[in-house]
């Protein structure tokens, strides 16, 4: 018996290998005890899927908002699929080397951080959403071959800050107001729509960051509420137009406004504008 300070403790298990002595059973009983890991490790031992048991080491514990989960570089690397059970998981942490695929129709919700240093694989049509309270952050390389499809921000408190540079396939979307998205003055590349819910208020950490538009097909930019900032935006379409969306949805910009190529799109209600709040002819860039 011991007060003070949670201990931890080394327990050796040798087990004889011989017939009388072979196999043990550990009851714990209604000890303090944990019975359950608080994180599990990729072993990929029985197939690809994402929530097979067995496939996270020899404690048995899937992924979830209670667990973290490492990848690592295995045979068998993980795959989540579209259908119930649920997929989910606290920190996720992809190493050199491991794979992570997330098919067409499938959603992974993020309850603390998340880290790519190996390879993502979001297919058209899947989604990454964080759900977690208080701060999680987004490291490593997640641009090119390893962006995002569709990524959600839908928290019931705190916010999403990135670490790192991000590219988003499909859509982005900060979904109610007690989510917010932090930059953090950060390049954001996205292809789909841009949906924010409530201007600055959701959607901050502006400074020294850039927002892109480069998708092919038509997309809108929708802020719901408020009034919404960006640092510098740069229109980079090929094909396909942006359009503002909705009566909150003029584009403010704090600094410069590059036009590559394309067309933003302000007609939809006679009130929406692209403001910028510079004058100067440094402030808007493009071809002449």
């Amino acid at each position: 018996v011991f007060s003070g300070a949670p201990r931890t403790y080394l327990l050796l298990l040798n087990v004889y290998n011989s017939a009388a002595n072979a196999g043990y059973t550990l009851h714990w009983g209604a000890t303090p005890i944990a019975t359950t890991s608080a994180s599990a490790i990729w072993s990929g031992v029985s197939d690809t899927l994402y929530t097979t048991t067995t496939n996270w080491g020899t404690c048995g514990s899937t992924p979830s908002c209670a667990i973290d989960a490492t990848i690592n570089n295995t045979p068998n690397q993980p795959t989540i699929v579209a259908g119930l059970p649920a997929k989910s998981v606290r920190n996720l942490t992809i190493n050199a080397g491991a794979r992570l695929r997330i098919k067409a129709g499938a959603t992974l919700s993020v309850c603390g951080n998340f880290a790519n240093f190996g390879t993502l694989i979001c297919e058209a049509g899947s989604t990454i959403q964080f759900i977690g309270t208080g701060l999680q952050t987004i490291i490593g390389t997640l641009t090119g071959a390893n962006s995002f499809a569709n990524l959600i921000i839908n928290k019931p408190s705190g916010s999403v800050q990135l670490l790192t540079n991000i590219d988003v396939a499909e859509n982005f979307t900060v979904a109610n107001g007690t989510s917010v998205f932090n930059i953090s003055g950060r390049y954001m590349k996205v292809a789909g729509n841009f949906t924010n819910f409530n201007g600055t208020a959701t959607f901050t950490g502006i400074g020294s960051s850039t927002v892109e538009f480069n998708g092919t097909i038509n997309q809108n930019f929708i802020n719901t509420n408020g009034s919404i900032l960006l640092n510098r935006v740069k229109m980079n379409k090929t094909s396909g137009k942006l359009y503002l969306t909705g009566a909150n949805s003029t584009m403010n910009i704090d600094s410069i406004l590059t036009l590559t190529t394309g067309i933003i799109v302000t007609r939809s209600i006679p009130s929406l504008e692209v403001n910028m709040k510079y004058y100067l002819p440094a402030s808007l860039l493009g071809p002449p």
